[in-house]
């Protein structure tokens, strides 16, 4: 037995080994649409994949890879590392779980950045484009989603409304038609009751309501449901891990389910108990379950599984590939058995030209062999290749450096991804990813370019946190497979959203308030082409214009000059200036003061803030030249002013004065001096107002004016009693109704 296995970890705990699918595409194109019920496409190799590696793959620093997901002419790669960098060159990246690269030059994406907080052990691509990922995490960049989750393809950002929650860890996931099959330790989808196997809408992420067959009743350890394969015609799933029952039925760590396109699934006739609680070699076995991988047959007409567990004796499928016709109906003989000699194979790609095994595989062809080469076997270290019909080892010989598992071998139309946590393949240094290709090259890149920037988005209807935006097509020589929209308020994106190939999008989840811009960029088989920017837009306003435009007429009462929109475009649409900033700058000019002396008056006057009604009245007056002084007259002869005070004297209404603006009886002089001003003509009008626009008074009535004058000129209608209690400062309340339903609904 291998002494290495002591020092590997969990298996009686439920060790989360990688997983990662074939959900494969062309290089340069998109992976053609499924037919119903059909499960991920085939990948059939007309040869052996060239052992020599793809020079520039990254460089995964620590930890393993455990999932790829080749895009074409990007790659995405997740596991349990930290940090990554570029083949050449020595920066690293911090890039926890889960990252992205260009395939033909090896670059680090910068811009994909998920940020999903536990391991990562599947990636597929989603039948709307997206990337549908599940593992061990909890969340995707700092938002609550456990353990499954879809990712738009060039930000990793989550897309809101996919949330199956499945209550434990995923280990696999495989596609058949829309149905998203979903295979880890989970006892629930969300609130309905599914054992470590169910089926997900995958675009919704809804559960099937058709129920899918309970894996249950493991001997020991953790019951889990490890990996499996759907054939190409979506009507078979083979699943293997730590189980005993299948749909209330004897299925010993394997077992073979048959399909319902509403995705359902009842336990199939085909049965073994090979692999029944594995005791191999002298001390026994310590793991719970001896199945690591198992992959299909391109056909889906066979199946290889692969296992550890020490030596095989008596019959005992211990560190052994074997191959299992699919459609055995009752107990099933393997067509053929490779030994490795006690040594663990972790994962299985099957191609048609070959069966690739991985692990911590020294030999193959070694029955007789236990921790040694026996008679007939041959060296295949860490990896190998097996004949599809005999099961033999190939001559195809690399070497890998054997580390304790390579977690998952993925077969693209091009070649082959080993991933593992070991550094060294066919002698050079490939740390955790190595690439192999058909040709021992990468593929030319797709013909024909790019595309162009589409059409400039406009916003043609916002409200304070959605905005609609619209664009031009783009230009391009193939077919546009789709465009994606970014919001971004200054260097911050708020959504990414892929629209498919429609040239409208709703945007929702915008700050109210806030200057966002709206860049769209489409793509085709040659990739994504550059981007195209909206003007700033101010939701609910469509552009700053329409925005500047309105404070202007509310607060003002005319249109901006040419000069002031470019101002404002300039500091507001530029980002130098807050959108409240900008209204509390232009409540400070002389315009708006003028109205302030009519909030001042009626206070003075009246001793309340202006209605609705009367506040409109007097401002359009003001703003058509009257003035202050004659306002304040019209206020003195006023029936609502003789109805408080009746009909007063000179001497009484110099008392008033300064009672209702002051605050306090007048002193003698004072008093006389104003009295005789009113018995030499002076207008009682002009009296008021010389101590209604007094700097005391102004000074000392500021706040309660800039509250009416902020509540009147932006919603028009007077402050409610809560609003004249404001404590903060003028800018923050303009923020405050800016960011309102109420001026959301008013404008």
């Amino acid at each position: 037995m291998d002494s290495r296995r002591g020092t590997r970890t969990g298996r009686t705990t439920g060790l989360a080994l990688a997983v990662a699918v074939a959900a494969l595409s062309v290089v340069g194109i998109l992976a053609p649409a499924t037919p119903a019920g059909a499960g991920t496409p085939a990948v059939t190799h007309s040869g052996l994949v060239n052992p020599n590696p793809i020079d520039h793959t990254p460089h995964v620093i620590d930890g393993r890879t455990e999932a790829v997901l080749d895009l074409g002419s990007r790659v995405i790669v997740g596991g349990t590392f930290t940090k990554v960098k570029r083949y050449n060159q020595p920066t690293q990246f911090g890039r926890s779980y889960l990252f992205a690269y260009d395939k033909a030059t090896g670059a680090i994406d910068t811009t994909f950045l998920p940020q999903p907080n536990g391991k990562v052990t599947a990636l597929l691509r989603a039948p709307d484009g997206k990337v549908l990922v599940s593992g061990q995490f909890k969340s995707i960049g700092g938002r609550a989603i456990p353990f499954v989750a879809k990712l738009d393809p060039v930000t990793g950002a989550a897309v809101a409304g996919f949330a199956p929650k499945p209550s434990g860890m995923v280990y696999d996931m495989h596609l058949a038609g829309s149905n998203l099959y979903l295979g880890g330790t989970f006892s629930k989808v969300g609130t309905t009751a599914r054992t470590n196997f169910a089926a997900v809408d995958a675009t919704t992420g809804a559960v099937r309501t058709v129920g899918s067959a309970p894996f249950a009743s493991a001997p020991r350890g953790i019951t889990r449901v490890m990996r499996f394969d759907v054939s190409p015609d979506g009507k078979k799933l083979v699943a293997i891990g730590n189980f005993a029952r299948v749909g209330g039925q004897v299925r010993e760590n394997v077992a073979v389910l048959d399909l319902t396109g509403a995705g359902g699934s009842t336990v199939a006739a085909w049965k073994t108990d090979r692999y029944k609680d594995l005791s191999c070699g002298s001390t026994g076995s310590p793991w719970d379950t001896p199945t690591y991988d198992v992959d299909m047959a391109p056909d889906g007409s066979w199946f290889v599984i692969v296992t550890t567990g020490g030596r095989a004796t008596a019959g005992k499928l211990c560190d052994t590939a074997t191959r299992w016709a699919t459609g055995t109906n009752g107990t099933a003989t393997p067509v053929w058995i490779n030994y490795t000699g006690a040594d663990s194979l972790t994962s299985v790609a099957v191609t048609g030209a070959a069966v690739y095994v991985a692990g911590h595989n020294r030999w193959l062809d070694n029955p007789a062999g236990s921790d040694s080469g026996g008679p007939g076997s041959v060296e295949r270290q860490g990896i190998g290749a097996l004949s599809p019909s005999t099961g033999k080892a190939l001559s195809w010989n690399p070497g890998r450096e054997r580390g304790l598992v390579a977690p998952r071998l993925v077969a693209t139309a091009e070649g082959l991804y080993v991933l593992s946590d070991s550094d060294h393949f066919a002698g050079e240094y490939h740390p955790k990813l190595t690439y192999l290709t058909l040709t021992g090259t990468l593929p030319p890149p797709p013909v024909g370019a790019k595309p162009t920037a589409p059409g400039t988005p406009a916003v043609t209807a916002a409200t304070a946190t959605t905005a609609a935006v619209s664009w031009g097509a783009a230009s391009s020589s193939t077919a546009i497979t789709g465009y994606t929209i970014v919001a971004k308020a200054g260097a911050t994106t708020l959504s990414t959203k892929d629209v498919g190939t429609a040239r409208s999008a709703t945007v929702s989840g915008l700050p109210a308030g806030k200057v966002v811009t709206f860049s769209v960029t489409a793509r085709n088989a040659a990739g994504t082409g550059p981007a195209a920017t909206s003007a700033p837009a101010l939701p609910p306003f469509t552009t700053v214009d329409a925005f500047t435009t309105r404070q202007f007429r509310d607060l003002v009462g005319r249109a901006p000059t040419g000069a002031e929109l470019s101002d404002w475009r300039g500091r507001v649409g530029g980002g130098s200036v807050t959108p409240h900033a900008a209204i509390d700058q232009l409540l400070s000019s002389g315009s708006v003061g003028k109205v302030g002396s009519v909030v001042r008056l009626y206070q003075a006057y009246y001793q309340r803030p202006p209605d609705g009604g009367g506040f409109r009245y007097w401002r359009d007056q003001v703003r058509r030249g009257v003035s202050i002084d004659k306002i304040s007259q019209s206020f003195a002869t006023a029936a609502e002013f003789r109805d408080m005070y009746g009909s007063v004297s000179d001497d009484r209404f110099v008392v008033l004065v300064y009672q209702n603006v002051l605050g306090r009886d007048p002193d003698a002089s004072g008093k006389a001096y104003w009295v005789s001003q009113l018995r030499k003509g002076v207008s009682r009008g002009k009296v008021m107002t010389g101590f209604s626009e007094s700097p005391e008074n102004k000074a000392t009535t500021k706040a309660a004016t800039d509250i009416v004058l902020v509540i009147h000129l932006m919603l028009d209608r007077a402050p409610s009693s809560g609003e004249r209690a404001w404590k903060g400062t003028r800018a923050d309340l303009v923020k405050s109704v800016l960011t309102s339903t109420a001026y959301d609904q008013r404008v």
